[in-house]
């Protein structure tokens, strides 16, 4: 194979991971602005339809991508993945502490202290995500020597009994329950990474066919059931197939302005994931007149467009801790960069105050 064609697989992979990415953050901030509409009045057909067509792809794809990128780490020390889980803790922490305050601001009554401990905790909101990342990074070791196929069984497993009965009363639902639907879709990213990252780079049109084919008749016979149970059998397969088919989708797209767009909101996933909520919630309580699909498209771009601005301004004003864990430099035992851009301003202002006099 030349260096060409194997330059141009590698940057496929990329493109297509980012590309992916960027369409499924996009699609949960649409349903978290669409879920926030309806405490107002009914969704259309239309956007309910569409909002239950996605929930088979957006969650599975963003955890089956964040298992292919943490794929890594099965080789890593375990103090790179302590790291890397102590980085989506701190997320966590900081986060929640931003919604308990954002709440407390925008409904103006005052919850009890254990209310506001747990809601950091065991957050009922869009950072359940950081929270199952945060357990499934930190899980890692305990799989990495394990066969593949017993792994991706145990959450398979995992997977289906938190469909039944005594297991979804017994949990609650955010975030326990949905991370444990979710793990067999990082288990197979992780333990499965490059069979699927050569399997995208490789398509072909009849792969896509076959993979669109099998996902609408699981979709169809998951239909034909209520048992929770047999739907978790035929559901789980249905959405890994779903997902695997957009990632091959993604790989396939040209270079086009849209695609590009995509692949840079991809590389941007992290900061509307945390910050989008603030926005959805103040933008859907200015009551704008527009129909609501005009309306839920406009403030997902708005909300999407600020959480970034927000990110690029917490960054300019030192706040960069927010978005990663702080840096423990050995030599010194100082935060970065925390603390040493404080020291950086203490030093200029008492610079300023000897020139002065």
């Amino acid at each position: 194979m030349s260096v060409d064609k194997v330059s141009g697989q590698r940057r496929a992979r990329i493109h297509a991971f980012d590309t992916a990415r960027g369409c499924a953050v996009v699609l949960v901030v649409f349903m978290h602005v669409n879920q926030q509409l309806q405490l107002g009045s009914t969704a259309s057909a239309g956007l309910a339809f569409f909002n239950w067509g996605a929930a088979s792809i957006r969650m599975p794809l963003l955890f089956m991508l964040s298992g292919i990128l943490a794929s890594g780490y099965l080789v890593r020390r375990g103090r790179d993945i302590t790291r890397r889980a102590g980085h989506f803790a701190w997320l966590l922490i900081v986060w929640g502490v931003v919604a308990v305050l954002a709440r407390m601001v925008g409904s103006g009554s005052a919850d009890s202290l254990s209310t506001r401990i747990q809601s950091v905790l065991l957050p009922q909101s869009p950072l359940w995500f950081i929270w199952a990342l945060a357990i499934f990074t930190a899980m890692i070791p305990l799989v990495a020597r394990r066969p593949r196929g017993q792994v991706v069984a145990t959450a398979l497993v995992i997977a289906c009994l938190s469909y039944t009965s005594p297991i979804h009363d017994l949990l609650p639902d955010l975030p326990v329950l949905k991370t444990a639907r979710h793990g067999v879709f990082f288990c197979v990213g992780l333990m499965y990474a490059g069979s699927i990252v050569d399997f995208i780079v490789a398509n072909r049109m009849r792969t896509i066919v076959l993979l669109a084919a099998t996902g609408a008749a699981l979709h169809a016979a998951n239909g034909l059931t209520d048992q929770l149970l047999h739907v978790s059998i035929l559901l789980i397969p249905e959405k890994l197939v779903l997902s695997t088919l957009a990632l091959t989708l993604a790989a396939s797209l040209p270079q086009a302005r849209l695609s590009r767009g995509l692949q840079w909101l991809g590389r941007n996933t992290l900061p509307v994931f945390l910050g989008h909520m603030l926005f959805v919630d103040y933008l859907v309580g200015l009551r704008i007149d527009a129909g609501q699909f005009e309306l839920s498209a406009g403030i997902t771009l708005c909300s999407i467009a600020a959480s970034i601005c927000l990110k690029r301004g917490l960054d300019v004003a030192g706040f960069a801790w927010m978005y990663r864990l702080p840096t423990i430099d050995p030599a010194v035992g100082a935060l970065l960069p925390g603390l040493e851009l404080i020291k950086g301003k203490m030093r200029n202002a008492l610079t300023r105050t000897q020139d002065a006099a």
